[in-house]
């Protein structure tokens, strides 16, 4: 099977720190105003950097993933975490006809350290019609806010913010705050990072 995709269906309603919490960490008064877009926009690239290095959702939202066919196992792996919540599993049936699966017959597995969708006892993936993205799983992943966004991963993204706003200039040098961005990446990073 395939690498699984995940598309979010909204842009996130929170970033994973506020632009004061960026400021007090690079040390700039909360009333300079100088540098405000800047600090937006690394605030926004320090969280999709950090998505993207370990495959962990900041803000919660709705994601879509979309198969050919079904695993030959009983379950799916998810391709982002945290999952809290499989909205729907729709699929095409040999008339190619939408259907979808009952709750019933599945499950959400969130031991270790892959989220999966788990067939349940005694089930199986229902035929489906064979083309290209028959399956559609629709699920919720990510922080529900900002204040329960674990440290770490907040720390993260300021030591992040830093990097990029000590190089904003032409070159990118591996500085302390890198180093330090690369060692709690490393505790939640996807297997194929970097």
């Amino acid at each position: 099977m395939e690498a699984l995709r995940a598309i979010r269906s909204a842009v996130p309603t929170f970033e994973s720190v506020t632009e004061d919490e960026a400021k007090s960490h690079l040390r700039i008064a909360r009333s300079n105003e100088d540098h405000h877009d800047d600090l937006v926009r690394l605030i926004q690239q320090s969280r999709e950097n950090f998505e993207r290095d370990t495959d962990y959702v900041i803000a919660t939202g709705t994601y879509i993933v979309k198969l050919s066919e079904w695993p030959i196992g009983d379950c799916i792996e998810l391709p982002v975490r945290p999952v809290s919540s499989i909205t729907s599993i729709a699929y095409l049936d040999t008339a190619g006809v939408s259907q979808t699966m009952s709750s019933g017959d599945y499950s959400l597995n969130t031991y270790g350290s892959r989220h999966k969708v788990q067939l349940g006892y005694g089930e199986t993936w229902p035929t489906i019609r064979g083309w290209e993205n028959d399956i559609t799983i629709t699920f919720v992943a990510g922080y529900a806010s900002r204040s329960v966004v674990p440290a770490n991963i907040k720390q993260a993204c300021l030591l992040e913010i830093a990097r990029l706003f000590e190089n904003r200039g032409d070159s990118i040098k591996d500085e302390p705050t890198g180093k330090a961005y690369e060692r709690i990446v490393s505790r939640y990073a996807r297997s194929s990072y970097p």
